[in-house]
């Protein structure tokens, strides 16, 4: 877990972003419409992007989640097959980790992160710091975007890797200075207004 929120560095159409407790999802060009009828209005990929670091967001809804689009259990995985041997992940790049949390079969969703950061509980990521080999038993496949699929054998798991971005250098400062009296103050303790620090 990292004390940054970690932005997606692609997106795909068909992805989907939880906001505030509302799914937006991604079209063709690059416009995020809200599942719902009640939803103000959609938002661009640089709004979304921007909304991850935001600590006004943060601080209102929590950390933002990302999924791809729904993928059946039998449907081929989207991409190039990893060769064996072959490893797909950029070392020390982030991922955010979405998945079935169980068989191939459950929804597919964002995986939660199991310790909460400063804004609540965050999406679980996954960094390489060595290369990791695809296992024989794995299917494995990897887009044109980055994004890494893996589907365990048996049905058993089906799961995507984002690669995502550290924050850029004008947002880590409002963003830390947030985490650092989250962690000084404890929920409840004392009410943090982003937008007055």
């Amino acid at each position: 877990m990292s004390v940054l929120p970690y932005v997606p560095a692609v997106f795909t159409p068909g992805d989907r972003i939880t906001l505030a407790q509302e799914t937006h999802t991604r079209d063709e060009r690059g416009h995020w419409a809200c599942d719902t009828p009640l939803c103000p209005s959609s938002f661009t990929d640089d709004e979304m992007r921007r909304f991850f670091a935001d600590p006004r967001t943060l601080a209102q809804v929590g950390p933002l989640m990302i999924a791809p689009a729904d993928l059946a259990p039998g449907d081929p995985l989207p991409g190039r097959v990893v060769e064996s041997g072959e490893d797909p992940f950029e070392l020390s790049r982030p991922y955010l980790m979405a998945g079935t949390a169980g068989p191939s079969h459950m929804p597919f969703q964002p995986l939660r992160d199991d310790v909460p950061g400063p804004w609540g509980f965050g999406q679980r990521t996954r960094v390489s710091h060595k290369p990791l080999a695809r296992m024989r038993c794995w299917q494995m496949t990897l887009t044109p975007t980055g994004v890494v699929w893996l589907r365990l054998p048996s049905g058993t798991g089906t799961y995507a890797y984002i690669p995502a971005d550290e924050p850029g250098a004008e947002q880590i400062e409002a963003l830390m200075t947030v985490a650092v009296l989250r962690a000084a103050f404890p929920a409840g303790a004392v009410a943090i207004e982003p937008d007055r620090i």
